[in-house]
């Protein structure tokens, strides 16, 4: 017990009191992280405590834990009514640190606090392994879709009433880290297969909230033991080795039986150090009791100290346990009938808001705000991860509709999940404000925030997580005519094919949906196996009853058949997925949506016959710049501005009306100008180039060409303006340096063209006319082509 000033803080329960007014001797109980805090400043007061030395002894993790620590000095000041700028308690020293300056009286000979927990009855718990060995099935453990499906981690039932948040909180100066195993259904009933799931996560989800240990989730669990290449069920030395690898104290392994038609759950908490612990509870049904539970392995692992409260049963907590299995499984849309039935039966916090996580993966978003609203505001200020999970899901349906608001839900997220230090909360906001960045262009930003998001998370929960970063960036893996500097394909073939094996073997069917669409956008695997995946992400989707990734997916399978040229192919998917954005109400992908298919159009018109392709359609052509037109006064993305321009100026060019094509490649000029479109405003240069070439001014071609030329047709033009002025032996170097620069570029026609440069063979016009490559010849081709062999630029 301290004692300072007007207030009594008892450390062990988290419990800080004001003595002297009457009006407040109502205890308040500190948030975790903040009892800690008070407890570090008392037990060293007056000293000057550097900044590094408090996130040392209290907080673990590196990418957020400074903001989290600032939060927390905030936090406690509120709790103590002290001012920054006067304090009476907490000065802060600049660029130094914090120091404790009240004075303190420490009660060494207290009496039992009233707020202490009565110990636990002795339960019939051994040093030794179980007697009779457990019959082990299979059990399967999953990973949650990141950006549709947050890891479980967040079940608490009996959570509406906000004094009872208070109640069960139980604070600690020291966490372990534990693992919990996905659970083995040795009832012998197929249809209690969710218990391996659902209950699991529910136990782990518990036991986060005590916010004495800090959990392993079963399907983190389980993905590090395939990771590992380590059987499943797996013996008790192998356990071990894994809580060595994942720097954990204790795993939780257990089985579930029926005995005398009632669930018995037999466990055991194995040591990384080689100790075993076992206990077994019974019930009619174990998801009911499942606060229980989590008390009786806090205690047996000697976190936690039962309450003298018993906790209640709850009813509805099966249906729950049933919601939260299908989410991982068969996904959302058959998880909502069973989070209905538990709010019917009994409404929790926690049932409306994973109905509400779970109408926003079908579409339904004005459902989701209105069961989110269900949920009290004074509910959240006493259940951080509750408040951080509803401020996540309202920024995803945000992001979703384009909503003005979206940049400032995602950074209430982000503080949101600080504040609940959840690492994976934190990392999924990061995410989505990712996603914000590369539709942006800011790639640099986009990469950061990725691998701020990768720190938050271990290897095998961000090798999940990248088949969500490639899908949910809300376009195909180019934007426009660009594309990120940042984006490792190579890297990433090797990471979407393990986790599409992950997921196959967790049956995870959004998660390998979402993976097979990832992999059908990645260039470095080849056609077939991209285009089976395509087929196999749009088939799940639709089966999924995932209306906006199924939008998301038609969109990208319009863009992988313009790759082949498949005009016509491609605008019945792009006005699929046009059709699927206008229900959601999904706003932002619209235009993208226009623009496609406005491209389509142009794919179809364009003369393609050079390539073996078909032949020019002017009224397609006609048809692709009225769409275009209509789209350009309706948007305020420069990208879709800039590749719109281009794209109207070859059609224009094609129809041979050189001065439209010439003004609205001045205006793609215009719109390019940011450093983040480089590639644009160099499609422009080229195709203003092509133009006065045809114009026979080839003077004009060198006066553009005033910095080096970075694409094949920009140097084949640039040496045809030089050998149209008979300077061949500047045309001959140009194509020498890119032969030289770029080899994988340069074609036998290049070289056929560079012998004759280097001859001094004269080429007339019409000559120049049939070996001049059109501007528009490489579109979808080199990093947009199917093999990344070919370049075509």
């Amino acid at each position: 017990m301290f004692r300072f000033s007007d207030y009594e803080f008892e450390p062990e329960t988290g419990y800080l009191t004001r003595l002297n007014d009457a009006q407040t001797q109502q205890p308040v109980l500190l948030r975790n992280k903040v009892a800690n805090l008070l407890t570090y400043f008392l037990q060293h007061p007056n000293e000057l405590i550097a900044k590094e030395t408090l996130l040392t002894h209290l907080w673990q993790h590196g990418d957020y834990r400074e903001s989290a620590l600032t939060q927390s000095i905030r936090e406690l000041r509120l709790a103590l009514n002290d001012d920054a700028k006067s304090p009476r308690y907490i000065k802060t020293i600049p660029q130094r640190g914090y120091q404790w300056i009240c004075p303190i009286t420490r009660e060494v000979n207290q009496a039992k606090s009233k707020h202490s927990k009565q110990p636990i009855a002795k339960n019939t718990q051994t040093e030794n392994t179980l007697n009779k060995p457990l019959r082990l099935w299979l059990a399967v453990g999953v990973l949650l879709l990141a950006g549709l499906i947050l890891a479980v981690g967040i079940w608490q039932p009996n959570s509406g009433n906000a004094a009872n948040h208070s109640e069960q909180q139980n604070q600690v100066t020291s966490r372990l880290r534990v693992m919990v195993l996905p659970f083995i259904n040795d009832t012998q009933q197929p249809s209690m297969a969710w218990l391996e799931h659902g209950l699991s996560d529910m136990l782990a989800v518990d036991l986060k909230r005590s916010q004495r240990v800090d959990v392993i989730s079963p399907s983190e669990a389980h993905l590090s033991l395939l990771k590992n290449e380590l059987p499943w069920p797996a013996m008790p030395v192998q356990i071990r080795n894994l809580l060595d690898k994942l720097e954990a104290n204790v795993a939780i392994f257990a089985s579930v039986r029926m005995h005398q038609q009632k669930q018995v759950i037999d466990f055991q908490a194995i040591y990384s150090d080689g100790r075993i612990k076992q206990g077994s509870l019974s019930y009619n049904e174990l998801a009911s009791h499942i606060e229980v539970i989590s008390q009786q392995i806090l205690a047996m692992i000697n976190a936690h100290k039962q309450n003298t409260k018993k906790a209640r049963p709850d009813i509805s907590a099966m249906a729950i346990a049933q919601g939260m299995q299908a989410l991982q499984t068969t996904g959302a849309f058959d998880a909502i009938k069973y989070f209905q039935a538990a709010n019917t039966i009994s409404q929790t916090n926690w049932a409306s808001a994973y109905l509400a996580r779970s109408y926003v993966a079908v579409g339904k978003w004005s459902q989701a705000r209105t069961e989110f609203s269900k949920i009290e505001q004074s509910d959240l200020k006493y259940d951080l991860l509750l408040n951080a999970f509803i401020a996540y899901w309202q920024a995803n349906i945000a992001t979703r509709q384009g909503s003005s608001d979206q940049h400032a839900l995602i950074e209430t997220s982000i503080h949101a999940s600080i504040n609940s230090q959840d690492p994976q909360l934190i990392a999924e906001s990061y995410r989505l404000k990712a996603s914000l960045a590369w539709q942006a262009m800011k790639w640099q930003q986009h990469d950061e925030l990725l691998k701020k998001a990768a720190k938050l998370t271990n290897e095998y929960t961000e090798l999940a997580a990248t088949a969500d970063s490639l899908f949910y960036l809300g376009q195909p893996n180019n934007v426009g005519l660009e594309k990120s500097p940042y984006n490792d394909l190579a890297k990433n073939k090797e990471r979407l094919t393990k986790a599409l094996s992950f997921y196959q073997t967790l049956g995870n069917l959004e998660k390998i949906a979402a993976t097979q669409l990832a992999i059908a956008q990645n260039y470095y695997f080849d056609q077939e196996k991209r285009e089976i995946a395509l087929q196999d992400a749009l088939a799940r989707f639709a089966e999924l009853n995932l209306p906006y990734e199924l939008a998301m997916a038609e969109l990208y399978a319009g863009f992988y058949h313009m790759q082949l040229h498949q005009g016509q192919l491609a605008e019945q998917y792009f006005k699929q997925a046009k059709h699927g954005f206008e229900k959601l109400g999904a706003k932002s992908a619209l235009p993208w949506a226009d623009f496609y298919i406005a491209f389509s159009y142009l794919d179809q018109g364009l003369d393609q016959s050079e390539q073996g392709r078909h032949g020019q359609n002017p009224e397609m052509l006609k048809r692709a710049i009225n769409a275009f037109q209509t789209l350009l006064p309706n948007t305020q993305s420069d990208v879709i501005k800039a590749s719109s321009y281009v794209f109207v100026a070859w059609a224009y060019t094609d129809l041979q009306q050189f001065d439209k094509a010439k003004h609205a490649l001045k205006l793609a000029l215009t719109h390019s100008s940011d450093p983040a479109l480089t590639l644009t405003n160099e499609y422009a240069r080229y195709s203003l180039m092509y133009i006065y070439l045809l114009q026979d001014q080839a003077q004009k071609v060198l006066e553009i060409e005033k910095r080096p030329w970075r694409t094949r047709l920009q140097a084949v033009y640039v040496a045809k303006a030089y050998a149209a002025l008979a300077q061949y032996n500047k045309a001959a170097n140009t194509l020498n340096d890119l032969k030289e620069v770029m080899p994988g570029y340069f074609t036998i026609q290049d070289n056929d063209l560079l012998e004759a440069y280097r001859r001094q063979n004269r080429a007339g016009s019409t000559m120049l006319e049939h070996t001049l490559p059109k501007a528009h010849s490489v579109y979808c081709e080199t990093d947009w082509s199917i093999d990344i062999s070919k370049h075509a630029n």
